[in-house]
């Protein structure tokens, strides 16, 4: 019986073919939409109807008041992981003297529809906002929208990975006591 003899050309042409073949297959399997990929580079959201929630809970003890909610329509501009939905940000504000405040807020975005059980995920976006002021707005409740300008920084923390990374964004925020405004953000 004739022997075969093993060609090294033969042998290397078939597995690169096969390793060529697996790989589209395994591409052409991938689903067309990732729903794990990074949040747009940067996002803005423009925020409308502010309206101070509960302010028969606003209390004020030496210099710190706190109970300060603020609800807000939120739309974004472009790209973003909420595109409409509704922003709360619940404020402690300082009084610094002479005439200063510094207001510290936690915030959220959170998608039109999503359940409160919902509010970790990509259905919602959180972070914080620092802003020095010369009012405090706490005490403009009773006021029409527009009592005095805040312009804050922004920041998100890490509260999702993508693709084994922590995602972070900065940004501002421009608008008035009522929070009709402007965020912008920007992922590091």
């Amino acid at each position: 019986m004739p022997r075969l003899r093993s060609n090294p050309f033969l042998f290397t042409s078939l597995l690169v073919a096969a390793l060529a073949l697996f790989s589209a297959s395994t591409l052409l399997a991938q689903p067309m939409s990732n729903p794990e990929a990074k949040p747009p580079r940067t996002m803005t959201w423009v925020l409308t109807n502010g309206t101070v929630i509960a302010p028969e809970q606003i209390k004020t003890d030496g210099n710190l008041t706190t109970g300060y909610v603020v609800e807000a329509t939120a739309a974004a501009q472009g790209r973003a992981r909420v595109l409409a939905g509704k922003f709360t940000i619940k404020c402690t504000i300082e009084n610094k003297g002479g005439g200063q405040f510094l207001l510290r807020g936690a915030w959220d975005i959170t998608r039109e529809g999503a359940p409160q059980t919902t509010r970790r995920t990509p259905d919602s976006i959180k972070g914080t906002l620092v802003a020095n002021l010369d009012f405090n707005p706490a005490a403009s409740i009773n006021q029409a929208a527009g009592a005095g300008p805040i312009n804050g920084n922004v920041l998100v923390n890490p509260k999702r990975r993508h693709a084994g990374k922590e995602v972070k964004a900065k940004g501002t925020f421009k608008g008035d006591e009522k929070f009709n405004g402007t965020i912008f953000l920007s992922r590091n």
